[in-house]
């Protein structure tokens, strides 16, 4: 069952694959169409918390990471700015509300190196499942960076001519380009395309544009026309840069005028002359030697040295994918020169969408068979949940951190955060072995809300209930085109009184019986809690999964067979066992099941502001809460200002703010302003248990009169106290069990 995020707030994670330095310091921008910076947030623990949500990014907003703008440059910050600076383009393939970054080039961590360029970007597929269209990544493509060099000018000034080009060739670029307001064609599909591994083919049977008259005007995939551009466009022909009359005219002279022309315009002229096919043997040579693979996000990227280049790269890309088996060309653009990314910026991403029913959706590092990789509950990894007490490494707020996560980072890296609401717990699975067919979950209560232990220890229950895993297939539609639907396989199957789930196989179609079947994800919602289970009340819960054979008997596995993520990143695997012996059960290479523990909280927090009141020097004490508000305090003329008066030294404003939950489980915000003044005193702490009284304060405050005052005699001041939940949904922080309340006093002078 997938967990409905559109709303949630978008959280990046990042995977540290031991080449690169760790991300902490790095940050997180997101831009709007129009290249302008909406969201940023800091990189820590590898971690980044935007406020966007995935509908909104779901448009044409782009995702960077990169060292932090300088404040200096913040208000002129842009896309093309963060470009500049090497930034790093994520590509939006979600999670649910997560975005999962494999690596990080290395041009983010230190200073650019002379003689190296980065060639990045990634590789995307639109197709219809369910009548919806849905953008995923191409994996395991195979790309090929074709570089694209030109014969016209040498490209380092000073400019001049490396090749002789013959004087026909330059006249009807002249003429071609004269009369392409009224003459343009799209070139002859039926021309072959030129091999890039091979010498370029002389196309001399097309027909000259510039001696044909009448033709229709047609859109042309030109892109990269102003290596300012960092993504390709795709513009209409007639959409191309303007040209000065100065170059028409020049282009219309003598031949050594055009030649000229040429050689000072030659920025300009590229995307014309790429129209015409026949010209390109005496403008354009182009070769490949780079081929690289996309991975499971569909990135790829190819590390070229330049230092015997004469200049930028000027980049064309083809690509591959394997469609049964075949390696089959699913992009290639017919027009080289005019596909082609001229000067290159270095780590500039080349990012392409395709639209093909016939690509595989991926199925990326299926696990060894029989391998059980237990990785999340609901979207947080097992390494970010303690299992015990206390663990080396981790800090809580509480004395008892079972069960608890940090995922939410409201309190830092601190563990503190327990668990509410309905989700699932995410399994990755190999191929079922042998007589391990099957598995299961058990689960008990092991304390209350409060932590005390349950006595006596119940028995496990079982899980219970139906459960399906999705997959897609093709069909054709009325049209005879292919199109992607959504089928369930059922994995629960009744037993006795109760029920035993399959294990499923990597492969979904030999589950499904469909060879078009694909898994929509390896991951499997192995259980889903409040429907598998019982509604869970306040508590530490201890869960196992077991392995069982096609009776539901419990199969005895090895100790390495229960894997958890290596890194709280989820990017790869390590035994269970290695991490923690505890996870094991019960060990000594006869394991029968895998456990762990996961704390439930359902109490909301309450706030609550009490009526503020003036502490006297004198021993008196006057309330806010007064017909008009205003208490009153013991003042005392102020020389330095006469006419005023002053308080006396040693009055106190007395605060009053009860900030609770039944089991401490947040945080709260408190704060005074005064007038239009701003802020003028604050506070902020883990929220109390709740008092024996309702009416009784739990945190009390005594500022100083004269300081709250500043250089007023008397002042209108307004209270705001909000309370933070630490709970989770395995999502997001559950901010339903917030809390906030407000209040408002003045004081003046008893005179």
């Amino acid at each position: 069952m997938e967990s409905n995020s559109k709303n949630s707030p978008v959280i990046i994670r990042i995977g540290i694959d031991g080449q690169n330095p760790k991300t902490e310091g790095l940050q997180v921008y997101v831009v709007d169409s129009n290249g302008k910076i909406i969201d940023s947030a800091p990189i820590k623990a590898n971690t980044a918390y935007l406020k966007s949500t995935k509908e909104s990014l779901e448009g044409h907003s782009k995702i960077y990471v990169s060292q932090p703008i300088p404040e200096a440059l913040l208000p002129k910050s842009n896309e093309a700015m963060l470009a500049k600076a090497g930034a790093y383009q994520i590509t939006k393939s979600f999670n649910d509300n997560f975005l999962d970054i494999a690596r990080l080039p290395g041009i983010i961590f230190r200073p650019w190196h002379h003689g190296n360029c980065l060639m990045q970007g990634n590789v995307s597929n639109t197709i219809t499942i369910d009548g919806r269209q849905v953008t995923v990544p191409v994996c395991n493509a195979r790309v090929h960076l074709v570089e694209v060099e030109t014969e016209l000018i040498y490209r380092v000034p000073p400019y001049y001519y490396i090749k002789r080009i013959p004087d026909w060739v330059i006249n009807e670029i002249g003429i071609n380009i004269h009369y392409i307001k009224d003459h343009l064609k799209l070139p002859p599909q039926n021309i072959p395309i030129p091999n890039p591994i091979g010498p370029v083919t002389r196309l001399e049977n097309v027909v000259r544009l510039g001696n044909t008259t009448g033709f229709e005007k047609l859109n042309m995939p030109l892109q990269n026309l102003d290596s300012k551009i960092h993504s390709f466009k795709a513009p209409k022909l007639n959409s191309l840069p303007p040209l000065a009359d100065h170059i028409l005219q020049g282009l219309s002279a003598s031949i050594e005028i055009a030649k000229q022309t040429l050689i000072k315009n030659y920025a300009v002229l590229y995307p014309y002359i790429c129209l015409w096919p026949h010209l390109w043997y005496w403008i354009y040579e182009w070769d490949e030697d780079n081929i690289t693979y996309t991975d499971c996000n569909g990135h790829f990227e190819y590390w070229e040295n330049t230092v015997t280049e004469d200049g930028s790269l000027n980049i064309y890309t083809w690509i591959e994918v394997l469609v049964n088996g075949i390696w089959t060309t699913v992009y290639r653009p017919y027009s080289i020169p005019c596909s082609t990314w001229w000067n290159y910026p270095c780590n500039s991403p080349i990012n392409i969408n395709l639209h093909n029913a016939s690509i595989p959706i991926c199925m990326c590092d299926p696990l060894p068979n029989g391998i059980v990789w237990i990785k999340r509950v609901g979207n947080i990894s097992l390494r970010n949940i303690m299992l015990e007490l206390t663990e080396a490494g981790k800090t809580s707020l509480f004395v008892d951190g079972r069960g608890l996560t940090n995922a939410m980072g409201i309190e830092g890296s601190s563990y503190v955060s327990p668990f509410t609401g309905g989700f699932s717990y995410a399994i990755q699975f190999g191929d079922p072995v042998g007589s391990a067919t099957h598995y299961r979950w058990k689960y008990r209560r092991i304390t209350d809300g409060f932590l005390n232990a349950v006595s006596p220890l119940p028995g496990f229950k079982y899980m219970d209930g139906a459960l399906t895993k999705p997959y897609t297939y093709k069909t054709l539609d009325a049209g005879g085109n292919p199109v992607f639907n959504t089928g369930f396989f059922t994995l629960d199957v009744p037993i006795g009184s109760g029920k035993i789930y399959k294990i499923p196989h990597t492969d979904a179609d030999v589950d499904a019986g469909d060879p078009t079947a694909e898994w929509k994800t390896q991951d499997t919602d192995s259980i889903i809690i409040g429907t598998n289970t019982d509604n869970l009340i306040d508590g530490i819960y201890e869960f196992m999964l077991e392995i069982c054979n096609s009776a539901g008997v419990v199969q005895t596995v090895a100790n390495n067979v229960f894997e958890i993520d290596l890194t709280p990143q989820e990017l790869t695997s390590t035994p269970a066992i290695n991490v923690n012996a505890d996870y094991i059960f019960p060990g000594g290479g006869a394991v029968t099941g895998f456990r762990f523990v996961i704390r439930i909280d359902n109490n909301h927090t309450t706030a609550n502001i009490f009526n503020a009141e003036v502490l006297n020097q004198n021993g008196t004490v006057a309330t806010t809460d007064t017909l008009c508000g205003f208490a009153k305090y013991q003042s005392q003329p102020d020389i330095a200002h006469p006419g005023k008066q002053m308080p006396v030294a040693g009055d106190n404003l007395e605060l009053l703010i009860s900030a609770v939950h039944l089991h401490r489980y947040g945080k709260f915000s408190f704060g005074v302003t005064r007038g239009n003044s701003g802020n003028v005193f604050s506070r902020s702490n883990q929220v109390a248990v709740p008092p024996a009284l309702p009416t009784d304060p739990t945190f009390t405050y005594s500022p100083s009169l004269s300081t709250l005052l500043g250089g007023c005699d008397k002042a209108a001041f307004a209270e705001n106290l909000n309370v933070y939940a630490y709970h989770t949904d395995g999502s997001i922080r559950v901010e339903g069990f917030d809390s906030g309340a407000t209040a408002a006093f003045a004081v003046e002078p008893d005179v």
